[in-house]
């Protein structure tokens, strides 16, 4: 078995450090521009945005801030990965009326998304290192599709990939979001929408309100209680839960080379760091790191041994709360096709 990544050509490192360089400049004055990095501010203000439609939900959707607790000491990063080091100095709390200032905390602070889970958002937590107050630093938070519908395709004839197939071949995995779902729609109190204005809707509009294309997605989770690693330093330590496919195989995946058993799976090098397989036991997980829409695709190639055939696959949740070999399924959307 083996897992890769295209071939990729040496990088000068000097035109690395020249491109990190320019980039950290420009973020600096993007965020000067915006008003983010405030040096005389007293006091950090956020503001808060659905993810898909970018809505601006600070007026109602709360979060908890956590700071160092004094009493604690440091002794490395992965200390930080570790929440009863920290105090809750803000406890569930409207985005749009925290106003606190951040110099006081030396490492950084968690921001908690939802942390009571009564909203239609996922419980998530950002971190925030800053030696200067910020203001109106945005937070993301992240509406779950109810549902991810899916088909993998061969490119050679588009044909799907069905139970017993074992043909070498480029594979196309699509996704799309169930398009008509009235219970927990982005209207009613607090949202922009309200009820009076549904009641005037017609079916057209009615149709885009209840897309879940328009203001649902798959995010990349992290809830540092669930961090069984520590550790930040690779892209999927960096999330405890993340959205991805199953694909299951008729046999145990073999890792050794030349062995009967063996399945090659390769992502094309577009997807840089968005996707990872994993292999374990009978499943290559396919795993996402960047929050997704609806419709979307994944492109990858399978090399099958003589004994190792494709048996089912599904869309779903995969917990990564160890590093990427702990990988494990968490919760199924759908069936492939189905």
């Amino acid at each position: 078995m083996s897992v890769s990544k295209a071939k990729k050509g040496k990088t000068n490192p000097y035109v690395t450090v020249g491109i990190i360089a320019t980039l950290c400049i420009a973020g600096y004055f993007l965020g000067d521009y915006l008003g983010w990095w405030s040096a005389g501010a007293t006091k950090s203000t956020f503001n808060g945005f659905s993810y898909t439609d970018g809505e601006n939900v600070g007026g109602f959707v709360e979060v908890s801030i956590w700071t160092w607790d004094p009493d604690k000491t440091y002794n490395s990063e992965e200390d930080l990965r570790n929440l009863n080091n920290f105090e809750e100095t803000v406890s569930s709390k409207d985005i749009d009326d925290i106003a606190i200032d951040l110099t006081k905390y030396e490492y950084g602070v968690w921001i908690e998304v939802d942390p009571d889970g009564d909203s239609v958002f996922s419980n998530n937590f950002h971190w925030l290192s800053t030696a200067n107050n910020i203001q109106d630093y945005p937070i993301y938070a992240y509406h779950l599709s109810s549902d991810v519908n899916f088909n993998i395709l061969n490119t050679t004839d588009m044909a799907p990939l069905v139970a017993n197939s074992a043909d070498d071949d480029n594979y196309t995995a699509t996704w799309d979001f169930p398009h008509y779902t009235t219970a927990n729609s982005h209207s009613g109190n607090d949202w922009s929408i309200d009820d009076s204005d549904v009641d005037d809707f017609t079916e057209s509009e009615l149709q885009d309100l209840y897309d879940e294309r328009q203001w649902r997605c798959q995010a990349p989770l992290y809830v540092v209680s669930d961090d069984a690693d520590d550790d930040y330093s690779k892209v999927f330590e960096q999330y405890t839960n993340v959205f991805g496919f199953k694909i299951v195989m008729n046999t145990t995946i073999s890792t050794v080379d030349g062995n009967a058993a063996q399945i090659n799976i390769t992502i094309g090098d577009e997807y840089g760091d968005d996707w990872y397989a994993q292999i374990s036991g009978t499943n290559i997980f396919l795993l996402c790191a960047n929050a997704k829409t609806a419709p979307g695709s994944l492109e990858f190639e399978l090399e099958f041994a003589d004994d190792i055939k494709f048996s089912n696959a599904y869309s779903g949740r995969i917990d990564v709360t160890g590093d990427i070999t702990t990988a494990a399924w968490d919760s199924t959307y759908s069936t492939i096709a189905a």
